[in-house]
């Protein structure tokens, strides 16, 4: 029925006196219907003034957000109720948030102690104001026995230091330090003090030089292995066909792929082949074997 935009009222963190800059918003039609929207009377509606104006008839309108001190609680959760005049959807609510600067804060707003108190130990504290007029600090106390409190004054500020002795018990959950003002606007102010619970991390030792690091095999003294039979014989090797190198197709069914003979051994393939004798050289190409018989020599029969 109604767009808003932006959808919501948000101041973020205002000061505590002085007033922040207004906020508006557009509240458009979103289908063919005409809007005639108007504001409904809220008394619980506190430090918010708002107001409504039309800007287009029936189609446009701008909301306005004004907020003015003193504010109800540092915590201002509104809702901001309209009139649609519409029958399918008869009101309108916007929210506003806004969160107020404290008087005092404390910085840090929180403390941690070790779990372990092997030494003494001690935290320092300081009030921050808004306007850096300090009130008077009427006491500062903590519900814990073994811990103490010390009040500083350092460049006309004020600070608060706690301590705790070398081997005490942790505190409890609920421990806190408690500071008690003059101030009308600030008459207290609570700092919860919890166990730090996180491990301290072990140092590692540290890795040598040259660890992780590869180191030739020149200098790391390793020899690689040449094959029997000398150099020619390696490279003999070198260029027969591994195995992954074979073809890979699947045989068919039944059939068993046949295994390549052994390699020879390199003092085999080394072995030179042996020259002719002279002789050799001088016999005729035609000259028949000696050991041969002459072909019209008749066998002789057995004796009967």
């Amino acid at each position: 029925m109604a767009k808003v935009e932006p959808e919501q009222f948000n101041f973020g963190q205002v000061p505590r006196k002085t007033p922040p800059p207004p906020q508006k918003l557009t509240i458009r039609r979103a289908d063919a219907g005409p809007l005639k929207l108007a504001l409904v009377d809220q008394p619980d509606l506190k430090s918010v003034k708002v107001e409504l104006r039309e800007i287009e008839p029936g189609a446009q309108y701008e909301l306005e957000a004004v907020l003015s001190p003193p504010y109800a609680s540092l915590n201002l959760r509104q809702v901001v109720k309209l009139t649609t005049g519409a029958e399918q959807v008869p009101n309108l609510e916007v929210p506003l948030y806004a969160m107020v600067a404290p008087r005092v804060a404390a910085r840090p707003a929180r403390l941690f102690m070790p779990r372990e108190r092997r030494t003494a130990w001690q935290q320092e504290i300081q009030l921050v104001w808004d306007d850096n007029k300090p009130s008077k600090i009427l006491a500062a106390t903590v519900n814990d026995a073994s811990l103490t409190v010390r009040l500083l004054d350092k460049d006309k500020g004020q600070n608060i230091v706690v301590e705790a002795p070398a081997g005490a018990d942790p505190v409890a959950n609920d421990c806190a330090l408690t500071i008690q003002f003059e101030d009308e606007d600030a008459r207290e102010l609570r700092v919860p003090i919890g166990v730090d619970v996180r491990t301290t991390a072990v140092p590692r030792p540290p890795k040598p030089a040259d660890a992780g690091r590869a180191r030739p095999a020149a200098v790391a003294g390793k020899v690689e292995a040449q094959p029997a039979g000398g150099a020619e014989a390696g490279k003999q090797a070198r260029l027969r066909p591994s195995a992954h190198r074979r073809s890979t197709t699947p045989a068919a069914a039944g059939s068993t792929t046949p295994q390549a003979p052994p390699p020879a051994q390199p003092d085999e393939q080394a072995k030179p082949q042996s020259e002719p004798t002279p002789a050799e050289q001088k016999k005729p190409a035609d000259e028949k074997p000696t050991d041969e018989k002459p072909t019209d020599e008749k066998p002789t029969s057995p004796p009967p």
